[in-house]
């Protein structure tokens, strides 16, 4: 094996150009309705070692990097890619509740962390005393997880997803009901003809790990000329690439912090980078950011994935908010 390079860093230019995925490389679903796009990294080689082979102009198609979902719904903005098949068009809802008209309703969530996150929904079912009892059961990703039985009232229900349906990336909920009803059907002075299933003034996504809800979050960064990434907690992107032999994944991670206290004792991010091939994903590199401990040098060996097309997904969560920046994140050949 050759001599490592020792002042090697790599330039990260992230370009983006327009274009539609239901689905990738990685197996991570996409809503065909999200405006996703093509991500273009082309890595310069900055200060090379003359002697040692610098993999240049990587081409890797991929999604922007996406973050993790938490309120869905009251929401100002981008409520729509969330809530998929069987809600009402968002522009046509009066106050702050929205009905579902037919049997079923689906949405869509982004998941970061390894904890499992929890649903919860506020709402109730149409309600009459002749109409029969309405039950609610809650499918991800094809599985069928918990079935309750709704309460006439106005109600919060709280249903831990499972950690091994949910995973990194886009998930799908599905919400069926027992029956949608017509009030005109119970209440022969209404004229109110349209089919109810029942009311939802709340839908979220609450994060596994504890992390406290950051109203101002702010949005992913890259910096070309610095060749930094910027991701705040709960976030990833994931990009594909063909690796070559004697080659590895390089670069550099920094933690800063909001507080230095997370709901279990002192704040943490982690910081995780994967590679998915055929038979599922695996953990090359990671590192836990501390307030004491706040960065950690990114080395991963990729020769196992010689000649293959793989994708790499980077991610950052945690107890805390903050932001992770990667440094010179690129692939150098020994």
């Amino acid at each position: 094996m050759g001599r490592e390079v020792e002042s090697n860093w790599l330039c990260i230019m992230p370009l983006m150009t327009p274009a539609q995925r239901s689905r990738n490389p990685g197996g991570t679903r996409f809503p065909a309705s999200a405006a996703l796009s093509m991500a273009v990294l082309v890595v310069v080689a900055c200060d090379a070692d003359p002697a040692s082979e610098i993999l240049s102009e990587l081409l890797m198609p991929s999604a922007p990097i996406e973050l993790g979902t938490g309120v869905i719904f009251p929401r100002e903005q981008g409520a729509s890619r969330f809530l998929m098949e069987g809600w009402p068009p968002q522009q046509t809802l009066e106050g702050d509740s929205m009905w579902v008209h037919r049997k079923w309703a689906q949405v869509g969530f982004f998941q970061v962390a390894d904890r499992p996150p929890t649903f919860v929904v506020e709402a109730r079912p149409f309600a009459h005393p002749d109409a029969p009892q309405q039950r609610l059961t809650v499918v991800l990703n094809d599985v069928e997880i918990d079935t309750v039985d709704m309460r006439p009232q106005w109600t919060t229900y709280e249903i831990d997803l499972p950690a091994a349906v949910v995973h990194p990336g886009w998930n799908v909920i599905e919400l069926r009901f027992a029956q949608s009803l017509r009030p005109a059907d119970f209440d022969p002075e209404s004229d109110d003809r349209r089919t109810l299933a029942a009311l939802f003034r709340r839908l979220e996504i609450r994060n596994g790990a504890g992390r406290p809800e950051w109203p101002k979050r702010p949005a992913p960064r890259f910096d070309a000329d610095e060749a930094v990434i910027e991701m705040p907690t709960d976030s990833f992107f994931e990009a594909r690439i063909t690796p070559r032999r004697r080659e590895e994944l390089v670069g550099a991670a920094e933690a800063d912090f909001l507080t230095s206290e997370g709901p279990e004792g002192a704040a943490s991010i982690r910081a995780v980078v994967e590679v998915i091939d055929a038979s599922g994903p695996l953990r090359v590199w990671e590192s836990e950011l501390r307030p004491g401990a706040p960065s950690a040098s990114v080395r991963a060996e990729l020769a196992g994935w010689a000649g293959q097309e793989v994708v790499v997904r980077v991610r950052v969560f945690g107890n805390t908010n903050g932001v992770v920046r990667w440094r010179g994140l690129g692939t150098i050949v020994k």
